[in-house]
C-alpha cells in the first residue's frame, strides 16, 4: 500500500490546511503471478543455453479503503473488500468520496539462459508505466470533472457557500457578528499573507437596489457594482422604506435584507453568509467551471479554467497535479525499494540441460 496525503507534504500540506483542502489517496497493488514456458534449447555451442518466455501479470491496482487487516493478508483486495474514501476535501467540504479500480496488466519477456545460471526479467515498465498513467488519468477527470457538473459531493450552492466561509472565517473570530464593511475589501482585493485570492469586482445585472416609487417606499433594481449590491442587502441602505421593514429584495437573486428586525432575530449573519453566497454566482465567467476549460487535464501539466471557483482554486489545482503524478512515484519506489518487490521483475533459475538423445527405457 502507498498512502498519498496532502497532510504529511512538508511544503504544500500546511498551505493546503489552511485552505481546507485535503488530497488523500490510498493505492492499493495486489500480489503479481508469473508463469515460465521453455520455448527453445541451444545446443549447438560449448554451453547449452534454454530460453525461457515469461509471463507476468500485475493483478489489480486500487484507490480507496482497505480494512487494516486484510491489506496484506488477502488476495483480490481490490475486490469486495475496498471500499470508498474521502479523496478529496475541498474549502473544509467533502467533495469526492468514492474508489477506484484499474484492470490487470500483463508483459512477456524472453530469457536465455546456460545450465546453472539465473536471471531476472526487468520490472515491467511498460505495464507499470501505463498503470501509473491510467491511476493519475482517473484522479484527474475525476477532479477536474467535479469543476464542471459535480455529479457527488457538493452543489454550486453549497460550494459558494464554502468559499464565502473561507473569507468570512479569516476576517472575523468566532461569535463575533459581521462587518461588511471590513470584509469588502478582502473580498475585493484578497490577502495573500492568509492565502485568500482576491475576488475582484464585476457588475451585476439588475443586483443593486435602489429606492424608488412615491416617497420611496419600494425597491428598484439596476446593474451595479457586485460588492455595492452585497452591501445594500446587509445594510439596508438604499432599500424601498417597505423593503426595509419586510427584510425582502427581489431582482431575481436569493438574497434578503439582513439588517432589519426580522433579520437581526432570526440570523444575521447567516443572512450574510447566504447574500455573499449568491452573489458569488453571479461571476461573468461563471461560478463552475463549465466548458470554459480543462480544469487539471491539460498535457502540459497546466490549469485551465474560465469559472470563478477554479480561477480561485488555481494555485491549490497547480499544487495538487504534482501530488497526483507522485503517486505513481511513490508506488513504484515504495514497491522497488522499502519492500524490495519489484513490480512485474520474476527470477528464473536454469537447473540443467539435457541435449542427448532421448533413450527408450523398457
Amino acid at each position: 500500500m502507498a498512502d498519498v496525503d496532502s497532510n504529511n507534504l512538508f511544503a504544500l500540506g500546511p498551505l493546503l490546511q489552511l485552505l481546507g483542502t485535503r488530497l488523500h489517496l490510498p493505492v492499493h497493488v495486489d500480489a503479481a503471478n508469473a508463469m515460465g514456458t521453455l520455448t527453445g534449447i541451444q545446443c549447438g555451442g560449448t554451453s547449452p543455453q534454454a530460453t525461457i518466455q515469461v509471463d507476468s501479470s500485475v493483478l489489480r491496482a486500487c484507490v480507496g479503503n482497505v480494512d487494516p487487516a486484510q491489506r496484506f493478508s488477502k488476495n483480490n483486495v481490490c475486490d469486495n473488500t475496498l471500499q470508498k474514501e474521502q479523496l478529496l476535501t475541498l474549502l473544509g467540504q467533502p467533495l469526492i468520496n468514492d474508489k477506484i479500480t484499474l484492470p490487470a496488466l500483463t508483459s512477456s519477456q524472453n530469457l536465455t539462459l546456460a545450465a546453472g545460471e539465473s536471471g531476472s526479467t526487468q520490472i515491467n515498465p511498460l505495464a507499470l508505466g501505463n498503470a501509473v498513467s491510467d491511476l493519475v488519468n482517473e484522479l484527474l477527470r475525476v477532479l477536474s470533472g467535479m469543476l464542471s457538473s459535480p455529479k457527488q459531493g457538493m452543489s454550486a450552492n453549497d460550494t459558494a457557500k464554502a468559499l464565502a466561509d473561507r473569507y468570512l472565517q479569516a476576517t472575523f473570530p468566532p461569535n463575533t457578528l459581521y462587518d461588511v464593511n471590513k470584509l469588502i475589501p478582502l473580498l475585493r482585493d484578497g490577502d495573500p499573507s492568509r492565502q485568500l485570492a482576491p475576488l475582484h469586482s464585476w457588475n451585476v445585472p439588475g443586483g443593486l437596489p435602489y429606492a424608488c416609487g412615491l416617497l420611496n417606499l419600494v425597491t428598484c433594481h439596476t446593474d451595479g457594482p457586485v460588492w455595492d449590491a452585497f452591501k445594500v442587502t446587509v445594510t439596508g441602505q438604499g432599500l424601498g422604506v417597505l423593503d426595509g421593514l419586510l427584510g425582502s429584495l427581489g431582482g431575481g437573486l436569493l438574497i434578503n435584507r439582513c439588517d432589519s428586525l426580522l433579520g437581526n432575530l432570526i440570523d444575521y449573519n447567516g443572512c450574510v453568509r447566504n447574500n455573499l453566497a449568491s452573489y458569488i454566482q453571479t461571476a461573468p465567467a461563471g461560478f463552475l467551471d463549465g466548458a470554459g476549460g480543462t480544469g487539471v487535464s491539460n498535457p502540459d501539466g497546466s490549469v485551465s479554467c474560465s469559472g470563478l471557483l477554479c480561477t480561485l482554486l488555481k494555485p491549490i489545482l497547480a499544487a495538487l497535479r504534482p501530488v497526483l503524478n507522485s503517486g505513481g512515484t511513490l508506488l513504484t519506489n515504495l514497491l522497488a525499494s522499502v519492500l524490495g518487490l519489484e513490480l512485474g521483475r520474476t527470477d528464473v533459475n536454469v537447473q540443467s540441460i539435457q541435449c542427448s538423445a532421448a533413450q527408450l527405457v523398457y
